[in-house]
């Protein structure tokens, strides 16, 4: 692995086989709107100006010719092979953090203080559905943060960021969970 220095003190981690050949350019770091995560760029010039991005470069060489690129541990500036892999933009999609403003901690959990309860939200077909709710506890948001577990494995399987909570329950929640998922996902089909 080596790493090529970028502007704003950044760097971006790549294989070796690659380097060489991605050293021939001058990268920048371009951030996103939230101003923390970003890409490694380059700006060509010809045909036109425009900006290209360093992980595009690293998957075509590695031989994933499409412009849907996902990271799968979530760092854009990891930009090794093993890291890289072919996604739809709804997978691209189920790969993401939790977000800046989240207070339960779980990805796809939100209190909701009107009913005093934790509910799970996930997005289908471009819509955010509620899956559930459960009680304003420690393990009812527990619960919450399974059911979205649960939901984001079924939709985007190996591209899905997951909140990890099934270690924290035991068996029969879990079948039970699952099925109250499941039976939800159908009714928004």
């Amino acid at each position: 692995m080596k790493r090529i220095s970028l502007t704003q003190g950044k760097e971006a981690l790549v294989d070796d086989c690659d380097y060489g050949y991605l050293m021939q350019w001058k990268w920048h770091f371009h951030s996103a709107s939230n101003g923390k995560s970003g890409y490694a760029e380059r700006t060509a010039y010809k045909p036109t100006k425009r900006q290209v991005r360093m992980h595009l470069v690293v998957a075509a060489r590695k031989g994933l010719r499409t412009r849907k690129i996902d990271h799968k541990n979530q760092n854009k500036l990891d930009n090794q092979r093993r890291n890289l892999r072919k996604a739809t933009n709804s997978q691209n999609q189920g790969n993401v953090g939790l977000r800046s403003d989240n207070e339960s901690g779980y990805k796809g959990v939100s209190r909701n203080n009107r009913d005093r309860r934790w509910e799970t939200h996930f997005c289908l077909r471009g819509k955010n559905r509620t899956l559930g709710g459960w009680p304003l506890t420690a393990i009812g948001k527990v619960k919450a943060a399974y059911a979205y577990d649960v939901a984001a494995l079924k939709k985007f399987k190996k591209h899905a960021s997951i909140n990890h909570a099934s270690k924290l329950l035991d068996a029969s929640i879990k079948r039970q969970i699952e099925r109250h998922v499941i039976d939800h996902l159908k009714s928004y089909q």
